[in-house]
């Protein structure tokens, strides 16, 4: 095994808790956008994961206000949101929360990276993932 197949292993077996969350209680995910003070936090597609702090990247490569709010708007469709922000996500996807989102959207959808190709999948998966015991999944059985 290499050092850096050992640092891995390493790192992987290591749990990890950060206390510093922005998560909206399960009963407001489960409810959906309608319900939540912050509604692009809850939706059920693959632009939540877009919707804090990912979004100011987005930004600065140059996503415009009024796609902006069109991508959080939860009657868009998956295919059409990505329209609205693939090209930034390209310019951007480098950024450390961007890395961290498609950290998360292979270990928790089973896919390497966002595209065209993918925001559907990612976005039935999304949708299927919150259902009571979301958090718990979320956080102790997948990021544990």
């Amino acid at each position: 095994m290499s050092l850096a197949e050992e640092i891995t292993q390493l790192v992987e077996e290591t749990p990890f808790v950060d206390t510093h969350e922005h998560l909206l209680e399960e009963s407001t995910r489960l409810q959906g956008p309608e319900k939540a003070a912050r509604p692009e936090r809850a939706l059920k597609d693959f632009s939540v994961l877009l919707s804090h702090y990912a979004d100011s990247d987005l930004v600065v490569a140059g996503l415009p206000p009024a796609d902006y709010q069109q991508f959080f708007r939860p009657e868009v469709s998956p295919k059409d949101k990505w329209k609205l922000v693939g090209k930034y996500y390209e310019r951007a996807r480098h950024t450390g929360y961007l890395q961290n989102v498609r950290e998360s959207v292979r270990m928790l959808y089973g896919v390497d990276d966002l595209s065209a190709d993918t925001v559907q999948t990612v976005s039935d998966r999304v949708a299927a993932l919150i259902k009571p015991g979301y958090y718990k999944h979320v956080l102790k059985e997948v990021s544990l």
